[in-house]
């Protein structure tokens, strides 16, 4: 009998429980319209900036390698520049378009705000990354020809330097 009480009791909790559920993680889910126009809006953010700017990361210590000495091309010195390829977007702050948020509510502001904060920094960061490893990829192969190209040219220097050499 006193199960019969604890199931009448918790029932009418469970089923409720069972059907609210459902309906609360549906609305939890749905987008709301600042989010989705945050989203458009940055779609059509211009990162190609980022992508460049990730990519002369990546020249910087080849060009302090030209200027002094060779202690630049040290591990280090190539970290520093990938790191701030990656970093710098979340360091520069984002500014989303103003138009937009003329007349809206406090809520609407506050979730496109933070919303398009969040899509602008993550779409810099990886533009920024895309350029640091295309044009780390790119000095890769230049130099790496530049080295087989003069370890070959040496070596061809000596077989002719041999062959014309009147002593041997």
């Amino acid at each position: 009998m006193k199960r019969n009480v604890v199931f009448q009791a918790l029932a009418p909790i469970v089923i409720t429980l069972v059907f609210l559920m459902p309906i609360r993680n549906t609305l939890a889910q749905t987008p709301t319209q600042a989010a989705m126009d945050a989203k458009q809006d940055a779609e059509r953010y211009n990162a190609v900036p980022w992508l460049i700017m990730g990519g002369l990361t990546v020249q910087l210590p080849i060009c302090l390698s030209f200027v002094g000495s060779n202690k630049f091309l040290s591990n280090a010195t190539w970290v520093v520049p990938v790191i701030a390829a990656i970093t710098l977007p979340d360091v520069i702050k984002v500014s989303p378009p103003t138009q937009r948020l003329m007349g809206k509510s406090a809520d609407y502001v506050s979730e496109y705000v933070r919303t398009y904060e969040d899509l602008v920094r993550h779409k810099r960061r990886m533009y920024g990354t895309y350029g640091c490893l295309t044009a780390g990829c790119f000095v890769g192969c230049l130099v790496g020809g530049v080295l087989i190209l003069d370890e070959g040219l040496n070596n061809a220097a000596a077989v002719v330097g041999e062959a014309l050499d009147p002593l041997n």
